[in-house]
C-alpha cells in the first residue's frame, strides 16, 4: 500500500511540474510588467482612405505581441474593433496596419487590450517549448508506471509494470522478471501462488496490472491395483525305481533294517557252516 501511495504522489508531482512549466514565460510576463507609452497614426506611401498604419510606444522592448484598437465616433460609441498581430520587432515601437471601410465616422481610438513579449520572454518561450515537450514524455512514463498488491492464501503478490522493466514478487522474494517496451500487445504471465492457487498476471498495452486467481485440480491419488500372478509349482523330478538284480556273492540286506539285525543274520550263517 505505502509503494502505491508512494507512486501516485510521483505521478501528481510530475504532472503538477509539467503544468507549470507550461506558464513559465507568461508569469515572468507579468511580472516584467510593459506597459504602453503612447499611440499614434503616421502617414506612409500605402496609406489610404481605407488603409492606416500606427505605431504604439512601450516601456521596454517588444519582439512581437498582439494588439486591439477600438475606432469610436464623435459620441464616444464604438464603431468597430480590430486586432493585429507584429512579429519579429527589435525595438520598443511597433507598427500595425488595420484596413476598414469606416475610417470615414471614426473620430478617435484608443488600445483596448495589449500583449507583448519582450526579447528574454521570448526566448523563454523557445525554451520552454522544447522542455515541455520533454517533460510531457517524462510524465507519460511515469504515468505508464503501475504498481499493485493482491494477499493470495496469506501471501503477499506484489507486481510492479515499469516503462520497460516488469516483475513479480511473492513474500518479497522475486519470482518474474521480464523486460519489454510495447504500445499495442499486452502480456500474460502465469505464477504459483499457493498450494492451492496460481495467479495469471496481465501485463496490458498501457501497462496497466491485472489479476486472475485460478484454484488449482485437486489432486487425486490413484492407487495402481496389483495383480498377483499365479505361483507355479515346481515338480520336483521323481527318482526312478532301479530294477537290477544284485551282483553275485552280495549279500542282501533289508531295506529299513538296523545295524545290530544286519549282524545277527551274518553271525547265524557261520554257526551253520560249523555243523556242517
Amino acid at each position: 500500500m505505502k509503494k502505491q501511495i508512494w507512486l501516485w504522489t510521483v505521478k501528481i508531482a510530475a504532472i503538477l511540474l509539467w503544468a507549470v512549466m507550461l506558464f513559465i514565460p507568461e508569469m515572468y510576463a507579468s511580472v516584467e510588467d510593459i506597459n504602453v507609452v503612447s499611440l499614434r497614426e503616421v502617414k506612409t506611401e500605402k496609406t489610404t482612405g481605407s488603409l492606416k498604419f500606427f505605431e504604439i510606444e512601450f516601456t521596454d522592448k517588444v519582439v512581437k505581441g498582439e494588439i486591439m484598437l477600438s475606432f469610436l465616433n464623435e459620441d464616444g460609441d464604438v464603431i468597430f474593433e480590430k486586432r493585429e498581430k507584429f512579429s519579429k520587432n527589435d525595438s520598443n515601437v511597433a507598427t500595425i496596419k488595420i484596413k476598414s471601410g469606416h475610417y470615414a465616422e471614426t473620430a478617435e481610438y484608443k488600445i483596448r487590450n495589449a500583449r507583448v513579449k519582450s526579447p528574454v520572454v521570448n526566448i523563454l518561450s523557445i525554451l520552454n517549448l522544447f522542455t515541455s515537450t520533454l517533460m510531457l514524455g517524462l510524465v507519460l512514463a511515469v504515468i505508464r508506471i503501475d504498481y499493485e498488491e493482491k494477499v493470495i492464501d496469506g501471501k503477499t503478490v506484489g507486481v510492479y509494470s515499469g516503462l520497460i522493466k516488469h516483475r513479480v514478487k511473492i513474500d518479497g522474494e522475486k519470482v518474474f522478471e521480464g523486460k519489454w517496451f510495447t504500445l499495442f500487445k499486452g502480456r500474460e504471465v502465469l505464477l504459483n501462488a499457493s498450494e492451492s492457487k496460481d495467479v495469471n498476471v496481465l501485463f496490458s498495452a498501457m501497462n496497466k496490472i491485472d489479476f486472475e486467481v485460478i484454484d488449482k485440480p485437486a489432486k487425486e491419488e490413484i492407487k495402481e491395483e496389483v495383480k498377483e500372478e499365479p505361483k507355479t509349482e515346481e515338480k520336483k523330478p521323481q527318482k526312478k525305481k532301479t530294477t537290477s538284480a544284485p551282483k553275485a556273492g552280495a549279500k542282501k540286506v533289508v531295506s529299513g533294517a538296523s545295524k545290530k539285525a544286519k549282524f545277527q543274520v551274518k553271525s547265524t550263517s557261520k554257526k551253520q557252516s560249523n555243523k556242517k
